[in-house]
């Protein structure tokens, strides 16, 4: 009696142990897949090589905006914002390092993948004149159109929008 005993507690406890090995490694694992928002760090500079655009896309939510884009005059809520300011730090550059020094041109162009009744806004600043191999801020101020009735601010409530900002430098030429 004592011999089967004896046996049935060892098989728990080697159950147990089992159950231990595996819960161990799969806890891990699932934690391994949980990911919390990947915070976009204002220290990134974007990089122009020669005869090349760049393009980046920002995904305007309400945790990147930091709450609703509502228009100017309209704020209601602490979390409501009338503007987003996106910054960069554009660096026109080569790998041989040829244009180092040169002057050229700046553009900017923002992309709204869609702009309901256009009534979302953005404004550049710092693009123009640049010197390769000198950085330069960029800010782009996006704000919101007051909407004209209901329907058009049903268009733009609660809604996401992608912002596909394109960068592009054109050589100065020197007579």
């Amino acid at each position: 009696m004592k011999q089967e005993r004896r046996s049935k507690v060892l098989l728990i406890v080697n159950i147990f142990m089992l159950i231990m090995l595996f819960a161990i490694p799969l806890y891990a694992y699932w934690g391994g897949l949980i990911h919390g928002p990947e915070v976009e760090t204002d220290e990134e500079t974007i990089e122009i090589g020669k005869g090349q655009d760049v393009t980046t896309v920002v995904e305007l939510t309400k945790t990147v905006v930091g709450g609703k884009l509502v228009p100017s005059g309209r704020k209601v809520e602490p979390t409501d914002v009338e503007q987003v300011v996106l910054t960069f730090d554009v660096l026109w550059t080569d790998a041989d390092e040829a244009s180092h020094g040169a002057d050229g041109v700046l553009t900017v162009t923002p992309l709204f993948d869609s702009n309901p009744a256009n009534l979302l806004n953005v404004v550049v600043n710092g693009d123009g004149a640049i010197t390769a191999g000198t950085p330069q801020t960029i800010t782009l101020t996006i704000t919101l159109t007051e909407p004209a009735d209901v329907a058009q601010y049903n268009l733009v409530a609660n809604q996401n929008f992608t912002l596909e900002i394109t960068f592009s430098v054109s050589v100065v030429e020197v007579e």
